[in-house]
C-alpha cells in the first residue's frame, strides 16, 4: 500500500486544531458583534433641525 493512501485511511489526528479554530471562529464573532453594537450606540452628529419632523405637514 502506499503512503498516499494510509494517510487517506488514517484517522484525522488534528481534532485539537478543529476545536481551536472553531472556538477562534466563536470568539471572532462574538468580538465583531460586541463592536457593531458599540457602533449603533454611538452618537452620530445630526445635521441641525434634525429633532424637528415632518410627518403629516403638507409637502
Amino acid at each position: 500500500m502506499s503512503e498516499k493512501m494510509k494517510s487517506v485511511n488514517e484517522p484525522r489526528r488534528d481534532d485539537g486544531a478543529a476545536a481551536d479554530q472553531a472556538r477562534n471562529n466563536e470568539e471572532n464573532e462574538l468580538e465583531a458583534e460586541q463592536e457593531s453594537a458599540a457602533a449603533m450606540d454611538a452618537d452620530v452628529p445630526q445635521p441641525p433641525g434634525a429633532d424637528q419632523t415632518t410627518e403629516g405637514q403638507p409637502s
